[in-house]
């Protein structure tokens, strides 16, 4: 329901809105991948050996571990941080989750269409309801919930199949390998500029890209920003 009143009252400006908006997916994910590698990073001491707990620092660590301890790390990573959605404090209060998000709002919105009419409603109507459509507590949901599927996949990817484990034998990945690893794929992103868009994915236009450019570097923020062209 979001995404067709967006479309109601960006009208022709909709290909831009969704380019700019996409792109703002993009970065926030990539943001997101950072606090995920921090996370795993900061939770290695569970492949430490209890001999070498604290003491050893994770770069120098040569000890092996085992697929259990492997898979707790991961589990542990993974629920702190889908709980960190829920302690963000976002900019321009984003994250009203009683009210502006989920089934809440696309009621809201049904209410808005059945008692007013889309073509009757004030521009604050718009504006607020705007913003919240355009994003919210939902889409920090998704692009974390994104930036762990990413970095696990790379992870797991690259310690039990790319023969850091030597194939099948389990005893010669360290937790020296895996921090290494981590701040391969960290440093891979944070040297990244900006977030490309996909071999399957259609060129941006220039008026998505100068849209994106004057919203990044906005003072009033890059949604309100988007939601300005959107309201022109």
């Amino acid at each position: 329901m979001r995404f067709k009143f967006i479309q109601d009252i960006a009208g022709d400006k909709i290909d831009v809105v969704n380019d700019a908006m996409s792109f703002y997916s993009s970065l926030k994910a990539k943001d997101k991948s950072i606090t995920v590698i921090d996370e795993l990073i900061g939770n290695m001491y569970l492949l430490q050996q209890p001999d070498s707990l604290f003491d050893v620092k994770y770069k120098d660590d040569t000890e092996v571990f085992n697929t259990l301890d492997f898979a707790e790390w991961l589990e542990v990573s993974i629920t702190n941080c889908i709980m960190k959605i829920d302690s963000l404090e976002l900019d321009d209060d984003i994250i009203k989750k009683d009210k502006y998000n989920g089934s809440t709002f696309a009621k809201s919105l049904v209410g808005l269409y059945r008692d007013i009419g889309i073509k009757k409603l004030t521009d604050f109507d718009k504006r607020t309801n705007g913003y919240f459509a355009l994003w919210n507590y939902d889409d920090e949901k998704l692009t974390m919930q994104h930036a762990i599927k990413e970095i696990m996949t790379e992870i797991v990817k690259v310690v039990m199949e790319d023969k850091l484990y030597g194939g099948e034998d389990v005893t010669h990945v360290t937790v020296a390998d895996v921090h290494k690893v981590l701040e391969e794929i960290k440093e891979r992103i944070t040297s990244a500029s900006l977030p490309q868009k996909r071999d399957d994915e259609d060129e941006i236009s220039d008026d998505a890209l100068d849209l994106i450019s004057k919203a990044m570097f906005a003072d009033k923020g890059y949604v309100l920003s988007v939601l300005d062209y959107l309201m022109e």
